[in-house]
């Protein structure tokens, strides 16, 4: 993927998200509970501009206003963007890590 080469699709599968969400909500505290019970989405792909990969895509989890919650598989991490109104494409805001350490990044 280096040289700006894009794939239309995340590297993680739909399983392997699912699996992964499972996991990281069994980890919520129940603050985190609530706030992702009100704002997660079924999984939904979109893309956003890396400055060293170009363009990629993943999958968005959780969505509030223009905000998102994406998984963001090519350093593996949980992260926050704006959604570009109009459409799938977003800005990238900050990567922060565990599902868990995000909705606590986003909520405080």
């Amino acid at each position: 993927m280096l040289g700006g080469m894009s794939s239309p699709l995340p590297r993680i599968s739909r399983a392997e998200l699912t699996d992964l969400l499972q996991q990281e909500i069994a980890k919520l505290g129940d603050s985190e509970l609530a706030w992702w019970r009100q704002h997660s989405v079924s999984p939904f792909i979109a893309r956003y501009h890396d400055s060293v990969y170009g363009d990629l895509f993943c999958f968005i989890v959780a969505v509030w206003g223009s905000d998102v919650l994406f998984f963001e598989d090519t350093y593996c991490n949980f992260a926050y963007a704006k959604l570009e109104a109009g459409s799938e494409t977003m800005s990238v805001c900050a990567v922060v890590g565990t599902l868990q350490d995000t909705i606590t990044y986003v909520t405080h």
